[in-house]
């Protein structure tokens, strides 16, 4: 019998919907776990928990969400340890959330809800989607979704990855971080789905911002990745020319951000692929499936690159 403990959101949903597909698994949720109601489980599945609590001896931790650095980042987290994070359909979600922005910012959408706002009638010609040149930074299981989102518009759709290895038939090519420059002219739209670790937090800066003219800009990856006062200065010097932001360094966004006033910038409250309990089980079922084969796939977090 492998017994689970949970906590937080969605964990009695997780806990009912475990006990009732009678597995060899045993739930027990509580609001507030301590240190020694840790000590005795096999696998603790959350979004996170309470800093004041020891994770340094657990064999298993499940990650209700995609993204896993709010536990590979805890000072207590022992690399030792299994760390699996949940996918289920949230690749889909991002993909429909970062085509709905991609298609409004290219069919002038919000200019359009302006100009009715005051009764103006103006032809805004809409530019097609077809061939445009999107960059994703990340070749992930998220990045993957967005990509087959754009299929049915013929782009090119270029990975960024560590390896310059084609991982899916979804991209058109990948290429290293190193290696964007030599595309930057081409790119209409960049996407950021990158984890956060100590490579990739302030990576995004006016460095590599002012390596592109009028581009969109979408950040569905980490609010970390960003400097957040380049990316303004950025949008004023037209590298950027719109942005598109549901990831923030802090979350909520404080009333004071900047970010709230700028009139090309969109914010939504990091919901592009929110996930469920469906996604959750399903993940979490692979992955118990797989431990039990000695067998790895992408639910598997790689403590030492950080995703």
């Amino acid at each position: 019998m492998t017994k689970v403990l949970t906590t937080g959101r969605l964990g009695k949903e997780f806990r009912d919907a475990i006990r009732n597909e009678k597995e060899h698994i045993e739930v027990v949720y509580t609001d507030e776990p301590s240190t020694a109601d840790i000590a005795g489980v096999d696998c603790l599945a959350c979004f996170s928990v309470s800093g004041n609590i020891d994770i340094s001896g657990i064999k298993w931790i499940h990650s209700f969400g995609a993204g896993a650095d709010s536990i590979l980042r805890r000072d207590d987290f022992n690399p030792e340890t299994i760390l699996t994070r949940t996918v289920g359909r949230l690749g889909l979600r991002m993909g429909e959330f970062c085509l709905c922005h991609i298609l409004n910012y290219f069919q002038h959408t919000f200019r359009l809800y302006e100009n009715k706002r005051v009764k103006k009638w103006e032809t805004d010609y809409p530019v097609s989607l077809k061939g445009k040149t999107i960059l994703i930074l990340g070749t992930g299981e998220m990045a993957k979704g967005i990509a087959q989102a754009l299929h049915p518009f013929q782009n090119e759709v270029i990975g960024v990855n560590t390896s310059r290895s084609e991982t899916d038939n979804a991209f058109s090519a990948c290429i290293q971080f190193g290696d964007v420059k030599s595309v930057a002219s081409r790119v209409s739209c960049i996407v950021n789905t990158l984890p956060l670790s100590h490579h990739t937090e302030g990576l995004l800066d006016k460095q590599f911002f002012g390596l592109f003219q009028r581009v969109l800009f979408i950040n569905v990856g980490r609010g970390k990745s960003v400097v957040t006062r380049d990316l303004i200065s950025c949008l004023e010097a037209s590298n950027i020319a719109y942005a598109v932001l549901d990831v923030f360094e802090d979350e909520p966004l404080p009333f004071e951000s900047p970010l709230w006033e700028h009139p090309d910038i969109f914010i939504s409250p990091h919901q592009s692929a929110l996930t469920d309990i469906h996604d959750i089980v399903e993940s979490f079922h692979e992955a118990y499936r797989l431990m039990q084969l000695k067998e790895r796939n992408y639910l598997f977090v790689d403590t030492k690159r950080g995703y």
